[in-house]
């Protein structure tokens, strides 16, 4: 038998059981050398450890060094062929159509896709996001300090060596949210100033993203989901088997859902379900939960580096880095399971 909404084939044996035959929706994307190489050739992939990702073109992503096309079985390519040094793989921040800036051992340095020469731009210690402003300033968030660039001039905005930066997201044009190993804050780069947001305990912030409707959300590193809005931190409800606790990343489709990927799976959480819960109208979250049976090589997404996710506005294709591979997938692809039928026990034992 065919099941309507997933279009899953659902088989019963006479001895062995009931089976359900799961299409899969979701493939990766991996990073992959020519059939002439060998075994250990291929060692430069990073044995297909992937975490910070960016599209190199609308063809083609780019992690871990090499440029890979999204589609077919084309093999991965060193983006640099004359440069052996690594960069830090866990941030890439592509600055346009034209120029990526990456992290060299104390410095981040833009690299002009159409010439390959390298721009030293600044120095600075462990870069965590970077973000643009309309005043073509990029704002860049690392582990101690804020710092603007504009016109290949830097201008330090903020430094406290008793405070590490995790994450960040533009609130306004002068307004940033940025998270800490400790909390939440709200810095002011006109001011100089960084606000912190109470909370009655120390949250160690993974991740913070703004909604199409300008909502502020993030994850934590053990914690679980949180909304903030102005000075309030609200707490949202997580899955029984606790894989919320740990978030890597938020995107949100054009179908109402937001897909968070975890260290156990991939999860799409019902947007109405988190607006009831901010509300006070209910507090049970709607998801649904995704694993390798549908089609990753790994349940263990990565987090913790910029990019942790992609959108891809013109095709719709959503790619998130894994401990083995890119995985990607269209979320409108993805049926909406629910069901409106009466559930019958026949016996309770």
């Amino acid at each position: 038998m065919q099941e309507r909404t997933t279009g899953d084939f659902l088989i019963s044996t006479k001895s062995t059981g009931f089976y359900r035959i799961k299409k899969k929706r979701f493939s990766t994307i991996n990073l992959t050398g020519t059939s002439r190489e060998t075994t250990g050739a291929n060692t430069n992939f990073n044995n297909n450890i992937i975490y910070a990702v960016a599209l190199w073109d609308p063809q083609h992503i780019f992690c871990t060094g090499y440029i890979t096309p999204i589609w077919g079985n084309n093999v991965s390519r060193r983006f640099d062929p004359g440069n052996k040094a690594r960069f830090n793989y866990f941030f890439i921040h592509p600055k346009d159509s034209l120029h990526v800036l990456l992290n060299f051992g104390d410095g981040i340095q833009s690299f002009n896709k159409k010439t390959g020469s390298y721009t030293p731009l600044l120095k600075i210690f462990d870069p965590k996001e970077a973000i643009e402003f309309s005043n073509d300033t990029t704002i860049i968030v690392a582990a101690r300090n804020i710092v603007a660039l504009q016109n290949n001039q830097v201008k330090e905005l903020y430094r406290n060596d008793t405070i590490y930066f995790t994450a960040a997201e533009k609130v306004t044009e002068d307004c940033l949210a940025v998270g800490t190993a400790n909390g939440v804050y709200y810095f002011y780069p006109s001011k100089k100033k960084l606000q912190p947001v109470p909370y009655k305990e120390a949250l160690k912030v993974r991740f913070i993203f703004k909604d199409k409707a300008d909502r502020l959300w993030f994850t934590t590193y053990g914690q679980g989901l949180f909304y903030l809005s102005g000075n309030s931190i609200v707490p949202l409800p997580i899955d029984n088997a606790n894989y919320l606790a740990i978030g890597h990343s938020i995107v949100e489709d054009n179908s109402g859902y937001f897909w968070v990927s975890t260290n156990h799976g991939l999860f799409r959480l019902d947007y109405a379900s988190l607006l009831s819960i901010i509300r006070g109208q209910s507090s049970k979250l709607y998801y649904t939960f995704f694993d390798k049976t549908d089609g990753f090589n790994t349940n263990e997404f990565n987090g913790g580096c910029y990019p942790s996710s992609i959108h891809q506005k013109e095709t719709g294709q959503m790619f998130f880095p894994s401990m083995d591979g890119v995985v990607r997938f269209n979320p409108d692809s993805i049926p909406t399971i629910t069901s409106n039928s009466p559930v019958f026990l026949m016996k309770l034992y």
